[in-house]
């Protein structure tokens, strides 16, 4: 393309990729300017450039270069996939461009940046890494500017320093000069951010150069802050400016001085395993006897640790179990010293790894503190305190308490000051008070000690773990304290320093503060959040600081408290507040006045705001002198709902609650006023907080005697905590009193108990029911019972109480959603572990038993296992403490002796189960040998293993198993089993864990990958299997940057496993419930279960109806709750008031199936739901449902999916015809909610498809495969649901589908249903399957009744008897109808199999083939129906449409019987339907035994009568029953229709016969209404049935007759216009192919009266394009024609009679116009362009149908003028398209001839417009010379005027001829109108005379009236007998009948001397351009037609030349046809 003018044309994507630079360099400016103007960074644009971005990067030439990198930079700032170049582009960039000139360096500097903006820093630091070991300094030295520019903007997080400080070094001294420089830059700029670790890397470097370093390192000042954010980081960001110029003065800098987090120089280390290093006589010299070789070995160990700072991890056990040895046991106290520092190397080495030794190694420590020597103690110190930074103070607390009782002072004086440390070091929220309290119960104990240094010790440990915890915590210890201990607490307390701040104490706050109720701080501190206390928010104007990672999160609001007002002081406050008369009403001795008196109180409060009530006054006033005793219930209810007001409109206090509640609590057994009281309660709760409210509440209750007060007080607690959640309860006091509620003797007290427990059952687990053992056995069995009705149960999320919740720094609440509450399952878990009495089996543990264990005989040892093994059982609970039991239980995992290992993994698993989780420190010491015992070939002892590992990773969850990395180890081993199960068990509890620390996963997969190809398979498959786990919490982009680094075989093959596996992660993620609180924007409070008794805890179905109340409740109750973060929307989106409906009306479901059908979209076909699936889904619902219905319906929350179900539901019958223009999108959103866990969300989903799939069968709507495919195959997933009510109502749903989809379509996805691995789905599908056989007949069976059969056949032998049973009873179905042609269908089966099927049908007793008869029943009559809603006929779905109608026939018939049989007693001996296969009934061919179907004769009468539609069942039995009585109109609509089909010629006449009737009855015509395109198909079947098989096997009389019947039906069904307008495209585009390929096939001439089929087919042609639809006409002949030209073999006759029918149309088009929907006209021809472009047309031969789409382009620009470009709607990219640029060229032409026009519209003189002469628009030129107007009036002029002159005749007319053919736009019909009409007919002729001589070429313009061989042409003319033959699309025009018949008669003479020229000669010849299509027997025919919008008929004759040539090359064209049958045979 060297011409500018050739590339300029080109689009954008094809110009970037041109070979011309310029052209290249234009489309980068324009790519960039596109990717500048993008609003969306999403946008489908961005996908086409993907894959050329590196191409761009890598230009050639410079200039372009420079521009494509402006566009890569656009497309990396504007683009959400650039993150996927990053990998590629980054190396070209520094390979291309960084060698460049200085403008490409710079662009090339930007767009690396850019790419660590966009996330993808580590990416692109690792590639300009690796660049700087390129060769060439300029690429080396650009690498390092972009490194420094990318750590100065954003940061040492960004940028990491690790990498560059290894490389840095060898920078610096590099051969070039401008690298060294930048190196230095680079140093500096490193230093900036690290300086220590900086400092320590370049030590090594030379004197020199580190001199100069440090002199520019001095210079440096102030920190370091970056820049530029990464893109995640700016939203944030961007609020914090916001908060800071908004804030008070200061703020700013403050933000912008605080000091950036140091980078930890250990992280700039690379880790070394010392291990290997060790001496091989390490651990004999470390056990020697002489101190001379331990000290040597300590020596060796302290010399390597301190040389490796950082240590790799590994098993470390036995190293530090030998000096923890010499640190307890060696008498040498250097030897002491230098093993305690060794110990404190390793742990400051290991970091968080040394957690599992930590414990032992501490417990020695403190023991050895007994020595006094400075230095010992120092050592141990420093020992102690680098353990305890490796672990936590839980862990150890046993170990210290032991030591504070230790009877050495020094010991107690040591450990207490080691505690008061730790104290300081721990987080707030560590320190819980199950954690604190044994060590402060033993630290109050040494502050009465008689050693001052151990009373010291102890107060400061108190002092500081005072200073963490706050008041609420400590104040149970320090209340009983006397004043001199106290104030030693609080001298030590002010001393002690937290972050550099001194405590200051308060001594009046510290003495006189009350232990129940918490204070700010111990000592008036400010602000610190204590753990459990509220804490007064600091504002944001103080400036407060960011708090630590360690610190508890900050609190709400501060508690509002009071003191208690007295009764007098409460009247004055009313009396000023309110009245006075307000008091007397309320104490007066009437009830009435008392309830005027309440009454106005409500009133009053109305119009108080909330700080002016009065709130405890009105309580006290209320509750009278005597508390709460009101006689009268309507003035208690009123009372008790003015508390309700008070608590949620008020500032409510404890103090207040107090005086509510014991009035409250007594009237909960009132029968009329407790539910009043009960929602005051939860009202109350919800204003507190529940734990408060719950304990006031039952203590209150259980003081009373009555028994009813018990029981609904405890129901009241049931149904709060299910509200509420369990965050923060006394579980002590909840066990109290349900243990007082099981022994009462009153039996609904005792079942509110049992309820109770099942509810907190919930959130404690199984642990709560050890509580409860020690009741009596039948009470057991009844909790047993309740609580396995909750067994596997998830608490509901709380819907109340969330104020009371922590809040994060960010605003969200941290909440788990899984576990319903809040931050419950640590401490609520851990106060029921502390209930449970525990056993110290430690003196039992002796040193005998371990003996027995390690003895050599395996008697022994056994016997010692069952030793253990019954102490165990005995104790159930033990306390961690069992001595050197582990050790001896690690030999024995690995004993020879298979069984001892067998038995001592069960030991251990009961182990594990008793000590809780404090086995924990054991666990490494025991796991190693559990895997172990994973490598035994017997799947039985693997069992043993993983069910201890199960038990394990219960107690100490997964995170501790793998923290060690003990199970890398343990994959390592050369075992296959150990891999297989070890993969396996990390899967399942992979998928169970939210998070896992990368570090602990990271190890594992050189291994992982390395498994992924083993030579045994079984192993392959367990570590693809563990793949999807991994990536879910690694990422994808960190696995394959692992994966980067195999080797070039392996990176293929592994690459390739985990991009197979990619979806499945997001399956995975979308399986996995959100963990977000519900939003508080949506929260209706529930009227009914805040005081309603409780049922008893509950079933599914009962919890489910609870959970979805409360979900009500969370949504109607805004005001509430707080504001908490979620992720769809913002707080401005959720402002917006969306005014819109619901669902939408609009066409694009039709857009939807384009796109679908042409690959633009990912097909809707998974097994799960993944990521890109959902985000198409919810991108299209965008333009189908309204803003606030699509956040509902695509929101992370379930409850927000109810609410969008409830929505829809509700709107299914108002809004019709919005469900069905949006029904695709509604469906496959409700295919995805079956993939939902929430039993409530899948039953309210069917529900709602249940209203939705009525609702669409009361429509008659039939649904297409688009639409059923969406969700029928996920629905067929659920009818094996373990539930029987979703069972029960999927069988209900297909019921309804069969309503509205064909029965055999339904039947091939039931047959899929049946691969399914669950047996019980396979059984259900079996069901309905058999139900369909016994209803529609064995020919509903797909694909054939053989194959379907033989397949559920196979059912048979499978082990399942539900699945067994359901086949044979489905065969035995099959068999009732067929009788012994089963044993055919199912094939050859086994005896066992034969033998079942036999017997089965044996005990059915049914005769084959003779179904029961039914009882007579009332004639049906019809009803109108309403007309099918035309879904196919503007979009493109292939043939979907034409099936669909075809396939109706599946639906249940009648009998065929005479017609008052058929009125009376519909029995159905024999069901007809038609079997597509048979349409190809060649292979029939001499089969005489066919027995052909009788013709059904039906009595159309009964249409006028009601229809009754009988019910049925939703589940089909396959027991003996009478046959389906279905007399519905439409199915027997459907049975006569479907006749029309058979393979009977007779039956089909007959049936054609019928609708014929039918349509000529103005009463009974309607009943057609949606079954037109059924007919018009089946038509097209039978036509097509006559060409392939009647014309060459039954006789021509009958063929002929056939066809005349299928004619005269249709021509009856088009004069129906409403009928013939309901028309589809597709169903006419079908008729008109096999119309045209009927009157093209040479063997319609031989048959008999073959003149009068000709002219009815040509009538029936002329009547379906005058009558029916003419929008749905013109697209199906433009769809008739594209495929003609895009098909080789297409004959070009064939296309010649397309044309021809679409030239009546545009002749036609000025009075079809205003009917003419021209979007989807103008969007066909735009397909066609699309395929075929006007540039493929100039090879080709004929560009006739070019020019015919373009006449009709001109025509509609003609007549629409320039509101033409208005309907291009449906063109999506109209500057691509042709069209747009035509229609534009056409209107500028249009408006230049306009004046020219001297025939057209003219105006007189008088003003008035006057019609000319009508031409009909041409097509433009097809040559590149196009003439103006002015020009072509004067060459015509000229021409007209030398035909008049008799020597120049001749010639002019042969110019006039040739004019026209390089012209055929120019219409030379005005220069006729002006001449004489026999000087016009002479010019006719000879055009004529002409065009016959030189033989057709590119013209058009067939002859009308030549005979061919002298054979007899048929043709139909206009009432006037005049035949005007079409010529090209610019028709010639007739004025008058007197001018027609003389140029007819004059044509005829000359035609009839031709005739007898040729007889003898033959015609000419052409050679035939292609191929005959294979359903083409002959070419010929021409089409003519009159006058426009005249209706005249179009007349298709045999006068055609090319007829000639056909009939004389016949021969060689079936040859043709039976090469490309064969072709097309293969395929």
């Amino acid at each position: 393309m060297a011409d500018d003018s050739e590339w300029m044309k080109l689009p954008t994507e094809e110009k970037i990729t041109n070979k011309v630079w310029k052209a290249r360099m234009a489309g980068y400016e324009e790519a960039k300017k596109l990717f500048d103007g993008l609003d969306n960074d999403k946008d489908p644009e961005f996908m086409k450039y993907l894959g050329n971005i590196k191409k761009i990067v890598i230009d050639s030439n410079a200039f372009a270069q420079e521009k494509g990198l402006e566009a890569v930079l656009s497309y990396v700032t504007n683009a959400s996939v650039a993150g996927k170049t990053c990998c590629e582009v980054v190396p070209a960039l520094v390979l291309k461009c960084l060698n460049g000139r200085q403008k490409t360096r710079e662009k090339a500097m930007e767009i690396c940046l850019m790419y660590m903006e966009i996330e993808k820093h580590e990416t692109a630091t690792e590639d300009l890494i690796k660049g700087l070991s390129n060769k060439q300094p300029k690429i080396v030295t650009g690498c390092i500017q972009i490194l420094k520019d990318g750590l100065r903007e954003f940061g040492n997080k960004v940028v990491g320093l690790k990498p560059v400080l290894k490389v840095l070094p060898a920078l610096l001294e590099h051969s070039d000069k401008a690298v060294r420089e930048e190196a230095k830059l680079l140093a500096v700029e490193s230093y900036r951010w690290a300086a220590a670790p900086v400092k320590h890397g370049l030590q090594n470097i030379k004197p020199v150069q580190l001199k100069e370093l440090e002199v520019e390192w001095e210079r440096l000042s102030g920190g370091a802050r970056p820049t530029r954010y990464l893109r995640s980081q700016q939203e944030t960001q961007a609020k914090l400016v916001a908060e800071s110029t908004s804030g008070a003065t200061g703020f700013t800098d403050d933000v912008d001085s605080a000091p950036v987090e140091e980078v930890d120089p250990f992280e700039m280390l690379d880790p070394v395993d010392i291990l290997t290093k060790l001496p091989k006589d390490f651990y004999e010299n470390i056990e020697a006897k002489k101190w001379q070789s331990r000290k040597e070995a300590l020596d060796q160990l302290l010399s390597i640790v301190t040389s490796n700072p950082k240590l790799a991890p590994a098993d470390y056990g036995d190293l530090l179990r030998a000096v923890k040895k010499v640190i307890s046991k060696d008498n040498n106290v250097m030897l002491v010293t230098e093993a305690a520092q060794c110990v404190a190397a390793i742990a400051n080495g290991l970091r968080k790894k040394f957690s599992p030794y930590a414990t032992a190694c501490i417990q020695s420590i403190v023991e050895r503190f007994k020595d006094k020597k400075p230095t010992l103690v120092l050592a141990l110190r420093e020992a102690a305190d680098a353990c305890f930074n490796t672990t936590s103070i839980t862990a150890i607390s046993e170990e210290l308490i032991a030591a504070l009782d230790s009877k050495s002072p020094s010991v107690k004086t040591e450990t207490a000051q080691y505690l008061a440390r730790c104290f300081l070091k721990t987080a707030p929220a560590l320190l819980t008070k199950p954690t604190i309290k044994p060590l402060c119960t033993v630290l109050v104990k040494r502050l009465s000690d008689q050693q001052p240094e151990i009373r010291d010790a102890a107060a400061e440990s108190i002092a500081a773990v005072w200073r963490i915890v706050g008041d609420k915590l400590i104040s149970p210890y320090t209340t009983d304290l006397d004043k001199l201990k106290l104030d030693k607490v609080k001298e030590f307390y002010s001393k002690l320093e937290v972050g550099g701040k001194k405590a200051p104490v308060n001594e009046k706050t510290a003495e006189t503060q009350p232990a129940a109720r918490p204070s700010t701080a111990p000592a008036g501190n400010k602000p610190r959040k204590p753990a459990g206390g509220a804490v007064k928010q600091t504002s944001a104007k103080t400036g407060a600081k960011k708090t630590t990672k360690s610190a508890a999160p900050p609190a709400g609001p501060a508690e509002f408290t009071e003191k208690e007002l007295a009764l007098e002081e409460a009247v004055q406050v009313i009396e000023s507040a309110m009245s006075a008369e307000i008091v007397k009403q309320l104490a007066s001795s009437n009830w009435k006045e008392r309830l005027e008196g309440c009454q106005d109180i409500s009133e009053r409060l109305k119009s108080l705001e909330k700080d002016e009530i009065p709130t405890q006054a009105i309580i006290k006033l209320l509750a009278g002198k005597s508390p709460w005793k009101e006689n009268n219930f309507q003035v208690m209810q009123l009372k008790f709902s003015t508390l309700s007001h008070l608590a949620q409109h008020s500032k409510f206090s404890k103090t207040s609650a107090q005086l509510a509640l014991p009035g409250l609590v007594e009237k909960t057994a009132d029968v009329k006023s407790g539910t009043a009281a009960k929602q005051a309660l939860t009202d109350i709760a919800d204003a507190l907080s529940l734990p408060f409210i719950a304990d006031q509440v039952v203590c209150l209750a259980f003081e009373q005697k009555n028994p009813k007060i018990h029981s609904e007080s405890l129901g009241w607690f049931s149904t709060a905590i299910l509200e509420f959640g369990f965050k923060g309860m006394n579980v002590k006091m909840i066990v109290e009193k349900l243990k007082t509620s099981l022994s009462a003797t009153n039996p609904a007290v005792r079942q509110a108990g049992i309820n109770l427990i099942s509810t907190v059952y919930l959130y404690l687990g199984p642990t709560l029911r050890t509580l409860f053992d020690s009741e009596k056995p039948a009470m057991l069995q009844q909790i047993d019972a309740a609580l396995s009705k909750v067994e596997g149960n998830k608490p509901p999320v709380p819907v109340r109480g969330l104020k009371h919740q922590t809040v994060r720094g960010d605003g969200g609440v941290v909440a788990d959603v899984d576990n319903g509450d809040v931050g419950q399952e640590t401490d609520d878990v851990d106060s029921v572990m502390d209930l449970i009495p525990r056993v110290d089996i430690s003196d039992k543990i002796t040193t005998e038993l371990l003996a027995e264990l390690t003895d050599s005989k395996w008697k022994v040892r056994a016997e010692g296992l069952d030793k253990l093994s019954a102490i165990l059982k005995e104790a159930k609970f033990i306390t961690p403490n069992i001595g050197d039991l582990v050790p001896a239980l690690k030999q024995r995992l690995a004993d020879n002796n298979k069984k001892l290992a067998i038995t001592t993994v069960e030991i251990c698993t009961v182990l594990a189960t008793a000590i809780g989780p404090a086995i924990k420190p054991h666990a490494r010491s025991l796991i190693p040998g559990v895997y172990s015992i994973l490598s035994d070939s017997k799947p039985a002892v693997r069992q043993v293993a993983v069910q201890c590992l199960n038990t394990l990773c219960e107690q100490i969850k997964l995170i501790s198993l793998l923290e060690d990395e003990l199970y890398v180890s343990a994959l390592t081993t050369d075992n296959i089993y150990i891999r297989i199960e070890l993969f396996t068990w990390l899967q399942e509890k992979l998928a169970d864990t939210k998070t896992v620390p990368d570090a602990m996963l990271t190890p594992c997969l050189p291994l992982l990958y390395k498994y992924l190809e083993d030579r045994n398979p079984d192993v392959r498959k367990a570590a693809q299997a563990i793949i999807p786990q991994f990536m879910l919490h690694l990422s994808f982009e960190r696995m394959m940057k692992t994966v980067s680094k195999l080797s070039p075989a392996s990176k293929v093959q592994v690459a390739g496993i985990i991009e197979k596996h990619r979806d499945t992660v997001a399956q995975l993620k979308a399986s996995r419930r959100p963990s977000t609180a519900p939003p508080s924007s949506t929260a209706p409070p529930t009227t009914q279960g805040q005081g309603g008794r409780v049922s008893p805890t509950p079933d599914p179905d009962t919890q489910n109806k609870q959970q979805s109340k409360q979900t009500d409740a969370g949504s109607r109750r805004g005001s509430k709750n707080i504001n908490i973060k979620t992720k769809p929307t913002s707080s401005k989106k959720q402002e917006e008031v969306d005014s819109s409906p619901p669902i939408l009306v609009n066409n694009s479901k039709d857009q939807r199936m384009k796109a679908e059908a042409q690959l633009k979209t990912v097909k809707w076909n998974f097994t799960a739901p993944h990521d890109e699936i959902v985000e198409q889904l919810k991108e299209q619902a965008n333009s189908s449902v309204s803003k606030s219905l699509h956040t509902q319906m695509f929101n992370t929350d379930f409850k927000q999916h109810l609410v969008a179900l409830t929505v829809l539901t509700e709107n299914v019958e108002c809004m019709m015809e919005a469900n069905i223009c949006q029904l695709d999108v509604l469906l496959r959103w409700v295919s995805l909610r079956f993939f939902d866990t929430n039993t409530t969300v899948l039953l309210k989903t069917l529900e709602f498809l249940h209203t939705l799939l009525t609702m669409l069968s009361s429509q008659n709507y039939s649904l297409t495969d688009y639409e059923s495919t969406s969700f029928i195959p996920y629905l067929i997933l659920k009818i094996g649901d373990a539930k029987d009510e979703v069972r029960r109502r999927v069988h209900t749903l297909f019921s309804l589908i069969l309503k509205c989809y064909p029965a055999s379509k339904v039947f091939s996805l039931l047959m899929d249903g049946l691969k399914s691995k669950n047996s019980r789905q396979r059984a259900e599908c079996l069901d309905e399957l058999g139900g369909l056989i016994k209803n529609y007949g064995i020919n509903v069976c797909q694909p054939t009744a053989s194959k379907a059969l033989k397949e559920i056949a196979g059912q048979f032998s499978v082990r399942d008897n539900n699945v067994r049973t359901a086949a044979l009873n489905c065969v035995v179905e099959a068999f009732n109808l067929t009788g012994d042609q089963v044993y055919k269908y199912v094939g050859n089966l086994s005896d066992k199999d034969q033998s079942l099927l036999d017997e089965r049908i044996k005990r059915t007793g049914k005769q084959p083939g003779k179904p029961p008869a039914v009882a007579p029943s009332k004639p049906i009559a019809t009803a109108p129906t309403k007309q099918q809603p035309q879904s196919n006929t503007g979009g493109d779905v292939g043939q979907e449409g034409r099936k669909a109608a075809v396939t109706t026939q599946d639906r249940p018939t009648v009998d065929p019987v005479n017609k008052s049989v058929l009125s009376s007693k519909p029995v159905v001996p024999q069901v007809f339907s038609l079997n597509l296969e048979q349409l190809n009934l060649e292979r029939f061919a001499g089969c005489d035994d066919i027995s052909q179907p009788q013709l059904i004769e039906v009595d159309l009468d009964f249409l006028k009568d009601a229809i009754h539609l009988p019910e049925r069942t939703s589940k089909v039995t396959s027991g003996p029953g009478a046959m389906p009585n279905n007399r519905d109109v439409s199915s027997a609509v459907d049975l006569v229709i479907s006749q029309i089909g058979s393979s009977d010629i007779h039956n089909s006449i007959q049936a054609a016969a019928q609708v014929d009737s039918l349509l000529k009855d103005d009463s009974k015509c309607t009943a057609l209404r949606g079954h037109v395109d059924q007919l018009l198909t089946v038509v097209s079947l039978q036509m097509r049935m006559v060409l392939n098989t009647h014309i060459e096997k039954s006789e021509g009389s009958d063929v002929v007759q056939l066809l005349r019947s299928l004619c005269a039906t249709l021509v009856s069904l088009f004069q129906r216009t409403a009928l013939g307008k309901s028309a589809g495209r597709d169903a006419l585009k079908d008729l008109t192919q096999d119309l045209i390929v009927i009157l093209l096939d040479k063997r319609i001439e031989e048959l008999s009266e073959q003149q009068m089929l000709i002219k009815s087919l040509n009538i029936l042609v002329v009547k379906v394009i005058d009558k029916a639809d003419h929008t749905n006409m013109m697209t199906a002949l433009i769809r008739l024609l594209h495929n003609c030209v895009t098909m080789e073999t297409c004959s070009p006759t064939f296309v010649q009679l397309v044309m021809k029918c679409l030239w009546k149309m545009i002749r036609n088009l000025k009075c079809m116009i205003e009917n003419l929907n021209v979007d989807k006209v103008l969007y066909d021809i735009h397909l066609f362009l699309r395929e075929a472009p006007t540039a493929w047309w100039k090879t080709r031969p004929n560009d006739t149908p070019l020019r015919t789409v373009k006449t009709i382009l001109h025509t509609l620009a003609t007549l629409r003028g320039v509101e033409i470009l208005n309907h291009l709607t449906l063109i999506e990219d109209r500057s691509t398209s042709e069209v747009e640029d035509y229609l534009r060229k056409v209107s500028k032409m249009a408006a230049n001839t306009a004046a020219n026009n001297s025939t057209g519209e003219v105006k007189s003189a008088g003003g008035e417009r006057r019609e000319g002469p009508q031409t009909t628009t041409t097509t433009e030129p097809t040559s590149s010379s196009q003439l103006q107007p002015a020009e072509y009036n004067d060459i015509l002029a000229s021409m007209f005027k030398r035909i008049g002159k008799k020597e120049t005749t001749k010639q002019a007319l042969e110019e006039l001829y040739t004019f026209r053919q390089q012209h055929p736009y120019i219409d030379i019909q005005p220069f006729l109108d002006r001449s004489s009409v026999i000087f016009r007919s002479y010019i006719l002729r000879g055009l004529k005379s002409i065009e016959r001589e030189q033989g057709p070429d590119t013209d058009t313009t067939p002859p009308t009236d030549e005979h061919s061989n002298g054979e007899p042409t048929v043709s139909l003319t206009t009432p006037s007998q005049v035949k005007v033959s079409m010529t090209t699309p610019s028709q010639l025009r007739v004025s008058d009948e007197a001018n027609v018949m003389d140029t007819i008669n004059q044509y005829k003479e000359k035609m009839a001397a031709r005739k007898q020229q040729s007889q003898g000669s033959g015609s000419q010849e052409r050679p035939s351009t292609a191929p005959m299509p294979t359903t083409l027997a002959a070419a010929k025919g021409t089409l003519s037609t009159s006058h426009a919008c005249d209706n005249s008929p179009v007349v298709f004759s045999e006068d055609d030349p090319e007829t000639v040539k056909i009939q004389a090359d016949i021969a060689d064209l079936k040859k043709r046809l039976q090469r490309v049958k064969k072709a097309a045979s293969k395929y």
